[in-house]
């Protein structure tokens, strides 16, 4: 069974088009910006990215990132819950550590190393 998740997001039991803007969600948002590093640890050696990213209102409230272990069993790195949280909250920012929650290969059991750490900056309107 093959998952679309880029068609819909899940939020706390409420789900989102991925069409809906920033600004149809949290009005007061003026701008996001989200910083991301990730490191991917393999047997044939060590893998970093970094990932900067700027969102205005009009932009889509959709913020997947792509994991570096292309042969990963889980999609992307979604950070929607810590910007909803943020927005409804009014934090300006926020930074931490995602953890892949699969396998490394779909051909075995292994955990997948792959991590991003992130930092997510807020700009509010007046």
């Amino acid at each position: 069974m093959t998952r679309n998740v880029s068609t819909l997001l899940s939020v706390n039991f409420m789900r989102i088009p991925t069409t809906t803007r920033i600004s149809e969600l949290w009005p007061s948002v003026a701008k996001i910006e989200i910083e991301t590093h990730q490191t991917y640890r393999s047997a044939f050696g060590v893998y970093e990215r970094d990932m900067p990213g700027r969102y205005d209102p009009d932009s889509p409230a959709e913020f997947l990132f792509d994991r570096i272990n292309t042969d990963r069993t889980v999609g992307h790195f979604d950070l929607f819950s810590s910007v909803a949280g943020m927005a409804l909250m009014r934090e300006t920012h926020k930074s931490g550590t995602m953890e892949c929650r699969g396998n490394e290969a779909p051909d075995h059991d292994h955990h997948c190393p792959c991590t991003l750490d992130y930092s997510i900056g807020i700009e509010y309107i007046g």
